[in-house]
């Protein structure tokens, strides 16, 4: 399956599986200097992560988007949800610590380049896999983040026959038992195995 085709088909559904963030978003002429305050020429608030990134983009696509992350109950996690909601996107909460706040990413855009800051999934959630979230889905992207969400929702895939894809961004602890159970990885220059 291919997603250029879901503008054709909004019955395919695809299911995306990790890490969503709050990013803080400014649009600067250049970035500051060691103890400088420069001022923004604008500023947005809104969702961000490789899971939810590829959501966005499938959704955008024309395809119907399942997200399966981490979000909690807190005031970032509520203001992501309906977000994620507005954007068409189906957010399943899979967090456990209902206490637990998604990171907040500083972004600042210089012209045709971006800065970022973030601690990803510094603190890692206690998560649980909603077994059947992938029912009626034709394709599993995930992004490495919330490790122990995306080898559930891998062996769930690989046992319905769902191909299973992975954003490899940066190398994260783990991914070797992740590696097995894919059909295919869109990697970065970044993405580097220890040794």
């Amino acid at each position: 399956m291919a997603l250029h085709n879901a503008r054709s088909d909004p019955a395919i559904r695809v299911a995306t599986c990790g890490l969503t963030t709050l990013d803080l978003i400014q649009y600067v002429d250049r970035l500051p200097g060691p103890d400088e305050k420069i001022q923004a020429q604008s500023a947005r608030l809104e969702f961000g992560g490789p899971a939810a990134n590829a959501a966005f983009a499938a959704r955008a696509l024309g395809a119907q988007a399942r997200l399966v992350t981490a979000l909690g109950d807190g005031s970032i996690g509520r203001a992501l949800a309906g977000e994620l909601a507005g954007a068409g996107i189906d957010a399943v909460d899979a967090g456990v610590d209902r206490t637990w706040q998604p990171p907040v990413s500083a972004v600042a855009v210089t012209g045709s380049h971006r800065s970022v800051v973030s601690v990803n999934a510094g603190s890692e959630p206690e998560v649980r896999w909603p077994v059947g979230t992938l029912n009626g889905c034709q394709a599993l992207l995930l992004d490495g983040h919330h490790l122990g969400l995306c080898l559930a929702a891998a062996r769930e895939a690989r046992s319905l026959g769902v191909p299973v894809l992975l954003d490899g961004g940066s190398w994260k602890s783990g991914l070797d038992h992740l590696i097995p159970l894919l059909d295919a990885a869109v990697i970065s220059t970044d993405f580097r195995a220890p040794g």
